[in-house]
């Protein structure tokens, strides 16, 4: 943890080498050095890394972080990336101090089909049976939406189960 070796791993964070940045995300973490890493890397191009960034921010340093970073992890629930819809669903759990489920059962409804399928994968996995009906509920909306307009909405239902690991989500993939 020297200080050459920190001054390193913090310019490996403006590489465009995602695998650069994500051992640089690593080492700081593991070095004790999470507030080195910049919030910018919620904006990297790569996936993994925004992921990676969502998963190791510290919730201690929100506040003084500010709105800007609150609402860029906002922002994320719409990514293309399902890893990143995630992580950033998670991270808004963390942020707002609220049990994840609570937080999920609130974008159940969004009218976003991506925001709604990465809510609906993190209920159907959370062995709750209250929160695996509101999840299935979703996806079976999604799923059985017939209309030529919610084709996506529906690949976006066939690629959220794919991440379920919940057997009882199985049936689910017969009307696709």
């Amino acid at each position: 943890a020297d200080p050459a070796t920190v001054e390193m791993l913090v310019e490996e964070l403006s590489s465009p080498d995602d695998l650069r940045v994500l051992y640089a995300i690593d080492m700081l973490a593991t070095l004790d050095k999470r507030q080195l890493r910049t919030p910018l890397l919620l904006r990297h191009d790569s996936p993994a890394v925004r992921a990676r960034a969502l998963r190791t921010l510290d919730p201690a340093r929100w506040s003084a972080l500010g709105a800007w970073t609150a609402a860029a992890v906002e922002r994320m629930l719409g990514d293309e990336n399902a890893d990143v819809r995630a992580a950033a669903m998670q991270a808004l759990a963390v942020v707002r101090r609220e049990e994840a489920s609570t937080l999920m059962q609130r974008y159940l409804d969004d009218p976003e089909p991506r925001v709604a399928a990465t809510a609906a994968v993190v209920l159907a996995d959370s062995g709750g049976g209250v929160d695996e009906t509101a999840a299935e509920a979703t996806l079976s909306a999604l799923i059985n939406d017939s209309r030529e307009a919610a084709a996506p909405a529906r690949r976006e239902a066939a690629a959220a189960l794919a991440r379920v690991r919940n057997p009882r989500f199985r049936r689910l993939l017969v009307p696709l």
